[in-house]
């Protein structure tokens, strides 16, 4: 009925389909969506196994010209069906049904979870990968959209063969890697340029199961002349990185930084409580800092230096007047050891004013 209804309008839709529901009970919903495809704008759907993945594909095979968003997730817990190196078609159906959305030429966002095959897609803006295999499919599509790709993430645990030739995007600003991509960096497999991206303003990068990240190698390669906003989420042997602080320590135009989950290291606390010589300050640009994650008590008194150093009441000298004061100001510790209250105090008391000159 409310198909009906909204007549020619454009439709977005979102829902799960559960393979312990018989094909039966789904069947009449996708093929009630599928008659109007031509006017899909958004599709999220997440499927449990490979039989409502499959199904779906059969019964979607109309064109969709209006379609700039789809999501596809399939749940990895159900993977094991498909090999690593399976590839489409399916066995069941011929090479024309086995595509995804046969004609879809104004996607623009495409987020694939699980699902190796992907449409022929050339003006992608947003393009999310994993749990996929970073091989050939996953590049070309990279390869087809680099005039137009401007966010990108790569994740997942699936090894690689070869590392594939690096390729430039120039107009991409958002990347997050995670998973194994940063192990096939440490060790070689994956070349830290394999990606060339001279505009790149935000960066997020997941550590791995083995804790590597590449994170020296990706800056130290692409330098990340623009880079605002970074984001570093479960990098439980940054501190033992003395190679990765030095990089670090070059982003000179960052001014958001996030540490989640990781060992915060002595070196680089010791180099955010500098405020002269201007060419020993690091990040003098920065004003958003978050930390969660582990620090040990013998450094709290570096924390709350680096809290006060740009705090919105400290009088400055002309050294310190290339530092920012704070925009936002989030300390929370994962430690064993108890910090005192007057600590958490002064730095609550630092944030909140931070917050307060926000508004």
């Amino acid at each position: 009925m409310g198909l009906k209804r909204s007549r020619d309008l454009p439709i977005d839709f979102k829902f799960a389909l559960i393979d312990a529901v018989h094909a039966l009970a789904f069947e009449p919903l996708v093929l009630r969506l599928a008659a109007h495809a031509h006017r899909w704008r958004s599709v999220s759907v997440t499927f449990s196994g490979a039989l409502t993945f499959q199904t779906f594909l059969s019964l979607v095979t109309k064109p969709t010209p209006q379609l700039r968003a789809l999501k596809l997730d399939l749940w990895q817990r159900n993977f094991p069906i498909w090999s690593v190196d399976n590839v489409w078609p399916v066995a069941g159906l011929n090479s024309a049904e086995a595509r995804i959305l046969p004609h879809a030429p104004r996607i623009e966002s495409l987020t694939l979870s699980n699902v190796k095959i992907v449409p022929k897609c050339h003006q992608l803006v947003q393009f999310d990968a994993d749990g996929i295999k970073l091989g050939d499919e996953t590049w070309q599509v990279i390869s087809n959209n680099r005039e137009s790709l401007q966010a990108l993430t790569l994740t997942g645990e699936r090894q690689i063969d070869d590392s594939p030739r690096p390729v430039q995007l120039p107009h991409l600003t958002e990347l997050v890697i995670g998973g194994e991509i940063g192990a096939h960096i440490e060790d070689g497999r994956l070349r830290a340029d394999f990606i060339v991206m001279p505009q790149l303003e935000s960066l997020i990068v997941y550590g791995g199961k083995r804790g590597q990240t590449g994170l020296h190698h990706l800056i130290s390669v692409n330098r990340f002349e623009h880079l605002r906003k970074l984001r570093l989420c479960g990098l439980h042997s940054l501190h033992q990185s003395s190679a990765c602080v030095l990089a670090l320590a070059t982003l000179s135009n960052l001014r958001h930084l996030e540490l989640s989950d990781c060992t915060m290291p002595d070196e680089l606390l010791a180099r955010m409580c500098v405020s002269a010589p201007a060419d020993c300050v690091i990040w003098p640009r920065l004003e958003v800092l978050i930390i969660g994650s582990k620090i040990e008590k013998m450094l709290s008194r570096r924390i709350l230096k680096m809290a006060r150093l740009r705090g919105p009441h400290q009088p400055r000298d002309d050294a310190d007047r290339k530092l920012r004061p704070w925009a936002v100001l989030e300390v929370n510790v994962l430690s064993v050891q108890e910090f005192p209250k007057w600590w958490d105090d002064e730095i609550a008391a630092l944030a909140k004013d931070a917050a307060r000159l926000r508004h």
